[in-house]
């Protein structure tokens, strides 16, 4: 309920026109005065693309790693901030990472469920060898992720793969 919750804030922030770090920054602080009364939290991962030149920005609150795999291999992404609704929050700025991305580049943004701060030999090894299908890796990332995991968590996968314009 949190994160649908999140989602649907985050989301009507954005298509009022409220650039994402500010948005993100009230959106943390609404949870985290919520958090102080029910204890609830969720984690944010934002990726804002523009397509025609390539330009990203991935904005992070307590997420999991990301992953971009590029010209110069694949670079993780970790998150430093907490995610928002856990107490002493209020107010932080999320984690900015500006990148370009080329024609070629692929992108994993997952949730803590799929990969966490431990050993992710076998999400580079999924990145490195996935072909243009961006559904199929997101399925293979998540299949090995299920039969590797431990614990029981919510699983999401994103994959993303930038092409050139036609």
């Amino acid at each position: 309920r949190e994160a649908a919750l999140t989602v649907r804030l985050l989301e009507q922030f954005l298509r009022a026109g409220i650039e994402a770090a500010p948005a993100l920054k009230t959106l943390n602080s609404a949870l985290a005065l919520r958090g102080e009364t029910g204890g609830a939290f969720t984690t944010i991962d934002l990726l804002a693309l523009r397509r025609s030149t390539g330009e990203a920005t991935l904005y992070k609150y307590g997420a999991a790693p990301s992953y971009v795999n590029g010209s110069r291999g694949i670079r993780r992404i970790k998150c430093e901030n907490f995610a928002p609704g856990l107490s002493g929050t209020a107010g932080a700025e999320p984690d900015i990472v500006r990148m370009r991305l080329k024609p070629g580049n692929t992108a994993i943004i997952a949730s803590d469920g799929v990969v966490g701060d431990d050993d992710d030999a076998w999400l580079r090894d999924i990145l490195t060898s996935c072909g243009d299908d961006m559904k199929q890796l997101a399925r293979d990332t998540l299949k090995a992720a299920e039969q590797s995991s431990t614990y029981s968590d919510d699983m999401t996968v994103l994959a993303v793969r930038v092409e050139e314009r036609a």
